[in-house]
C-alpha cells in the first residue's frame, strides 16, 4: 500500500496543466507576515512561476505561502527564502548551500540582479495583487483559517482517503488475483477470456490497452498496478480538493 501510495503522490505531482504564473494569482496579508494566495476565488494549492517561467518560483500549501526559489540565467537555485521560520539561503552552482555574503562576494552580478529585479519585481506584484483583494468586499471580509484548522482538515480528508484507496485496492487485487490463478490452472480460454474481458471494461482506461490470454502473468501484475496506482491519484486530488472546498466555505462564504 505505502508504494503504490508513493507513487500515486509521484503522478499526482507530475500531473500538470498550464504553468500557472505568478502574476495570475491573488494574495492577503495574515497575521504575523502569513501570506494566503488565491487562484480564480479558491484557495491555491502547487506552483507558480514568474512571467517567464524559468526566474522564480513560489510553493503554496493549501492557500499559504511557503518558499520563494530564485534561479540564475543557468537554471541553477541561488536563493531560497523560506517563509515557516523566516530564513534566507543561497546556494553555488553546485547545490551547496553559501553565506549571503559569500554569495554577494562570488556572485555580485547575480546578488545584484536578484535583489535589483528579481526580488524587487515579485515584491511589486504581491504589492499591486494585495492591493486589488482588498479592493474586493469578500476579500476584506475573509476570516483567514489558522495553520491548525487546515491541518485538521486536511489529516481528515486523508483519512477518508486511505480507507476509499484501501478498499478499491482490495477489489483491484481480488479481480487480477482470479485472472492470475485461472492462467496458472490453464483453465480454458473462454474462461479466461471472460474474467479479461471484465477487467479490460472497467480498467482499460487506465493501463492504456487491453489484455489478453496469452500475456505472460507479469503483464498483468504491471496492469493491476497501474490502475491502482492511478486510483489513488484521482481520490488523492479528489479528497485534497475537497479539503480546500470545506475551507472555502467555511470561513469565507463562497
Amino acid at each position: 500500500m505505502k508504494k503504490i501510495l508513493f507513487w500515486a503522490v509521484i503522478m499526482l505531482f507530475a500531473a500538470c496543466g498550464r504553468i500557472i504564473k505568478v502574476s495570475d494569482l491573488q494574495y492577503k496579508e495574515g497575521e504575523r507576515a502569513v501570506l494566503y494566495v488565491f487562484y480564480a476565488d479558491k484557495a491555491f494549492d502547487g506552483e507558480a512561476w514568474s512571467d517567464d517561467g524559468r526566474s522564480y518560483k513560489i510553493t503554496v500549501d493549501c492557500g499559504i505561502l511557503k518558499r520563494l526559489e530564485c534561479f540564475d540565467e543557468d537554471g541553477h537555485l541561488f536563493y531560497v527564502f523560506d517563509s515557516n521560520d523566516r530564513t534566507e539561503l543561497y546556494f553555488n552552482e553546485k547545490g551547496n548551500e553559501i553565506t549571503e555574503r559569500q554569495a554577494r562576494d562570488l556572485y555580485p552580478n547575480k546578488y545584484k540582479h536578484l535583489h535589483n529585479v528579481l526580488l524587487e519585481e515579485f515584491t511589486d506584484i504581491i504589492n499591486q495583487r494585495v492591493t486589488e483583494s482588498n479592493r474586493n468586499d469578500k476579500a476584506v471580509n475573509m476570516k483567514a483559517p489558522s495553520h491548525n484548522d487546515i491541518s485538521t482538515e486536511a489529516e481528515k480528508e486523508l483519512m477518508a482517503a486511505e480507507l476509499e484507496i484501501n478498499k478499491i485496492h482490495e477489489e483491484i487485487d481480488i479481480q487480477f488475483a482470479k485472472l492470475i490463478a485461472a492462467k496458472e490452472k490453464s483453465t480454458t480460454d473462454n474462461e479466461i477470456k471472460e474474467i479479461i474481458d471484465a477487467i479490460n471494461s472497467k480498467y482499460a482506461r487506465y493501463y492504456g490497452f487491453l489484455l489478453t490470454a496469452n500475456q505472460d502473468t507479469s503483464l498483468y501484475n504491471a496492469a493491476r498496478d497501474k490502475v491502482k496506482s492511478t486510483i489513488a491519484v484521482e481520490i488523492l486530488k479528489k479528497r485534497k480538493q475537497e479539503a480546500l472546498d470545506k475551507i472555502h466555505e467555511e470561513y469565507y462564504g463562497y
